[in-house]
């Protein structure tokens, strides 16, 4: 077990340099080989740490067709991960994200969208370039406004959610929830007094991990964005498994 953990370490270790190298690539190139080279770098990691996605629907697929602005609850690190491996998207993140040594540079180079989500100002001002990017690409927020342990949904809050109503896009709401051994699992998660270096280790201890994404139906035509986040929540809460 302990040389499994080891050499998943080391392997993760070298993922993340490739990860610089192939920051440059994909901080200079757009369409199809931008969007391979992510999803070739999160499904390496996610081999690494033995992380098996299913779905429900293709989102790939669905979102081929039109941009969405997509919500989903919030978990782990791995849940951009999961995502970018099926069809990666432009991300808003907290900016805490830039402090964090290498994977910065990744982010950025990923097209994330940085927000300091303890201020308001910060957040008025994001929602108009969340709806320029629309115009170009889904996008993805995580309206709990943090991360839990996946046995539940947070509420949801409704600021970014505007850039939706402006942008006249329909929403997408899709949800996560990670299991080992058919049992709901913690090893993911981000959350509370649990360190991303703790989160980290957790998730390499843990032999395998399945990760469900359940994608919902699109909605769209609302006007006021606390209605519109409390049936998004509502909708996510339904579809995860208690």
């Amino acid at each position: 077990m302990k040389i499994i953990i080891l050499l998943k370490t080391l392997l993760l270790m070298v993922h993340l340099i490739l990860g610089l190298f192939l920051s440059i690539p994909c901080y200079l190139t757009r369409g199809r080989i931008k969007k391979n080279l992510i999803v070739f770098w999160s499904r390496g990691i996610l081999f690494i740490l033995n992380v098996k996605i299913s779905q429900n629907l293709d989102l790939d697929n669905l979102l081929s067709n039109q941009n969405y602005l997509i919500t989903s609850n919030h978990i782990s690190w791995l849940d951009i991960l999961v995502i970018n491996s099926i069809s990666p998207l432009y991300f808003v993140s907290k900016d805490e994200v830039k402090s964090w040594p290498i994977i910065n540079i990744i982010a950025i180079a990923a097209n994330t969208i940085f927000i300091n989500r303890s201020s308001k100002a910060s957040i008025k001002k994001i929602n108009p370039i969340i709806k320029d990017y629309l115009e170009k690409k889904s996008v993805c927020i995580f309206p709990e406004g943090t991360s839990s342990d996946g046995r539940d949904v947070l509420p949801f809050k409704s600021n970014l959610l505007q850039s939706a109503i402006d942008a006249k896009c329909s929403v997408l709401p899709i949800s996560i929830q990670y299991f080992r051994s058919q049992k709901i699992s913690t090893d993911p998660a981000f959350y509370a007094d649990i360190s991303l270096i703790q989160s980290l280790i957790n998730t390499i201890k843990a032999k395998k991990i399945n990760v469900k994404v359940y994608v919902m139906h699109p909605i769209s035509g609302f006007t006021n964005r606390k209605n519109l986040a409390h049936t998004l929540y509502k909708m996510t809460k339904d579809s995860i498994e208690l």
